[in-house]
């Protein structure tokens, strides 16, 4: 924690070195600096620095110096990087995205997941951070630092921070997990019944798991510990997310919270 706010020079100082901390061994120049950024309600510096071989913006939050946002503009040196979308990510990439996260300074109570398939690719990963030991289920905003690799190098192309947590309701659940998971199937087959259409079939290995974790909802100040019925086949060894529906149920109460977040994807 810095004891006042970063002045321009210092911050143009703390990028650098977070450069030469990622290994970046090249000669860089300022290019721009300003003194916001759209990631960002509070004081923070944007700093653009440019080299032979890339140009990179670095945002800093003015009161503790830490990194909120880094990307790396140059071209792509694989083509993969292109094409890799719903494939797991490989040992090697994990242990690369990790490392990273380390010199970043955000590798405290966090989780790595993928909630529906390997949308991110083997290059891309999101850390969700927890509470408690558990995640948020929340899309809109991810609660979880998201990294994307160079595939050639493993360099870090691009971070973005997890928002600022909120407080969160509960540490233990009152509902037990399995009466949770079949009051949502019964929700869910109530909702199919209601449209006229079956529910989705999925792989033999995919029967509900109740997980536990925290959805804050837009109207509420906290986050509440709920309930969800996710189902996962497996790919390559690793478990492969197939979603789940869109309700929970509330872990103290046992009442269906419905999510309120368009990105959850539509009801049965």
């Amino acid at each position: 924690m810095l004891g006042s706010l970063l002045d321009g020079e210092a911050a143009v100082s703390e990028a650098k070195k977070l450069l030469a901390r990622l290994g970046v061994r090249e000669k860089t120049w300022l290019d721009s600096l300003d003194n916001h950024h759209y990631i960002s309600k509070e004081k923070c510096w944007s700093v653009g620095l440019a080299s032979e071989r890339r140009f990179v913006n670095i945002v800093l939050d003015a009161r503790t110096g830490r990194v909120l946002y880094l990307q790396t503009l140059r071209p792509p040196t694989d083509p993969a990087f292109f094409r890799a979308s719903n494939f797991p990510p490989t040992p090697q990439s994990t242990h690369r995205l990790r490392a990273l996260l380390h010199i970043l300074g955000y590798d405290r109570d966090v989780r790595l997941g993928s909630d529906v398939g390997f949308s991110h690719g083997p290059y891309q990963a999101t850390f969700y951070r927890t509470v408690h030991e558990r995640p948020f289920f929340n899309l809109n905003p991810t609660y979880g630092h998201w990294l994307w690799l160079e595939p050639k190098d493993g360099s870090l192309r691009y971070f973005l921070a997890c928002p600022p947590l909120p407080p969160v309701n509960a540490s233990q659940p009152t509902i037990d997990g399995k009466a949770a998971v079949a009051k949502i199937e019964a929700w869910a087959h109530e909702q199919a019944r209601r449209k006229g259409r079956s529910l989705p079939q999925f792989p033999s290995d995919s029967d509900p798991e109740p997980q536990l974790g925290y959805w804050k909802l837009a109207s509420e100040a906290k986050a509440r510990l709920v309930w969800r019925a996710a189902r996962y086949t497996r790919i390559q060894g690793l478990p492969y997310g197939l979603g789940s529906p869109r309700m929970f149920v509330d872990a103290l109460s046992g009442q269906l919270v419905a999510p309120d977040d368009p990105l959850m994807g539509a009801n049965p």
